[in-house]
């Protein structure tokens, strides 16, 4: 019986681990957008993100985007009219990527370690990708451990979402969108002894 209890108890376990490795974000059904949290949505095509303030305004913005012909009565009857978007600022922000390289050791004359063309990696905080196109070769020094990762700076950008109404004159927030521009992306060597 026992022996019965722990087939089931790992039979049971490997199907759970299984579809949680098969997770996928969600997306707006009809849209390019994918839900990143209940309030914040990231546009796939453009990978710009949208932070809203409820959900009745992220509700309004998806209407207003939806362009379809079949949605143009529900697009009317909701209210919205217009969506605009109104620079706040913008700062500088870095990323890394983890490994893209074997480990090399240097050795008594030193060593070299490289990566091929096209390497990439993405920001888990802005779900934002980077490439780096070219190949590149780093010299390990001797006695070191050395291996290559990918850094990228970039200018997030940060504007205000507002909607107006069908009927009124007046704007009224909706959330905030950011945008990334200025992106450089190159390699470092990183070693330890």
């Amino acid at each position: 019986m026992n022996r019965l209890k722990s087939i089931f108890l790992l039979l049971f376990s490997l199907l759970t681990f299984g579809i949680f490795l098969d997770v996928k974000a969600d997306t707006i059904p009809g849209s390019d957008f994918e839900v990143v949290s209940e309030l914040v949505l990231k546009e796939n095509k453009t990978g710009v993100i949208y932070e809203f303030e409820n959900l009745e305004t992220r509700e309004q913005f998806l209407k207003s985007r939806n362009t379809t012909p079949s949605s143009a009565s529900s697009f009317r009857s909701y209210g919205v009219s217009s969506v605009r978007r109104t620079y706040l600022s913008s700062y500088r922000d870095t990323a890394v990527s983890g490994r893209v390289s074997y480990t090399v050791y240097g050795g008594s004359s030193g060593a070299s370690v490289s990566i091929s063309s096209g390497q990439s990696f993405s920001s888990s905080e802005y779900g934002i990708g980077f490439t780096y196109g070219s190949a590149a070769t780093h010299f390990v020094p001797p006695y070191k451990y050395g291996y290559i990762v990918l850094k990228a700076s970039f200018t997030v950008n940060i504007y205000k979402l507002e909607v107006k109404y069908q009927g009124t004159n007046e704007w009224r927030p909706a959330g905030r969108i950011k945008t990334f521009s200025n992106q450089n992306v190159w390699t470092e060597l990183r070693t330890y002894s």
